[in-house]
């Protein structure tokens, strides 16, 4: 906030860095705003600090547009994103399924260990076996 009073934009490596602290201390809120806001778009590194802040607070449905925004950005999603994104489903293991088959489909990413291993826990955690 001091930076825009004084009329300063953020780079992309502050805008990461931000977003990075935003993950470790699970203010999805704060990083969301800071995607939108950023003049120059921080990338998939900084969308994946943003996609990991809301798995930690389990908002899933955010999880899964910014991850949709990847694609609109004409970003390729990393391994990383689809993960992330898989774990936020948190208990709504019927989207954590289905990211995980569209990414299987789309064969875009292979399927890694940490994006099965998040939807079978969504699975569990849903009590869906």
């Amino acid at each position: 906030a001091r930076l825009r009073s004084q009329r300063v934009q953020p780079d992309v490596v502050t805008v990461r860095t931000a977003l990075g602290s935003c993950e470790r201390g699970c203010q999805w809120g704060h990083a969301v705003e800071m995607l939108r806001s950023a003049a120059e778009h921080p990338g998939v590194a900084g969308v994946n600090s943003a996609i990991s802040a809301c798995e930690k607070a389990y908002e899933w449905k955010c999880a899964l547009e910014l991850l949709a925004s990847l694609r609109h950005e004409k970003l390729v999603p990393s391994a990383v994103s689809c993960a992330a994104a898989v774990a936020a489903c948190g208990t709504a293991w019927v989207q954590a399924l289905e990211l995980v088959g569209r990414q299987r489909r789309q064969q875009a990413l292979p399927l890694t260990e940490a994006a099965a291993g998040a939807a079978v826990s969504a699975c569990g955690t849903g009590d869906s076996w």
